[in-house]
């Protein structure tokens, strides 16, 4: 299995919200640091095991979940 490039945009992993870059790293053998940064600022991060694609994907969920919320606070001002 190949390893993913250290950093990640949309065209490279479909499921990145716009805005937003995942990068990652393995501190130790099959152990990731994964991070989304949102052109904003704000990051969402996992640390855990050797399936970097799982962690990946939590992540963008929780960017996601992030977007969202952010979304419904912009629409009550």
């Amino acid at each position: 299995m190949s390893k993913l490039p250290y950093t990640l945009t949309a065209k490279d992993f479909p499921g990145i919200p716009t805005g937003w870059t995942l990068t990652y790293d393995e501190p130790s053998n099959n152990f990731y640091h994964v991070r989304l940064t949102s052109e904003y600022g704000p990051e969402v991060e996992m640390n855990g095991g050797a399936d970097l694609e799982e962690l990946v994907s939590c992540c963008i969920e929780d960017a996601k979940e992030f977007d969202k919320q952010l979304q419904v606070k912009k629409s009550l001002k």
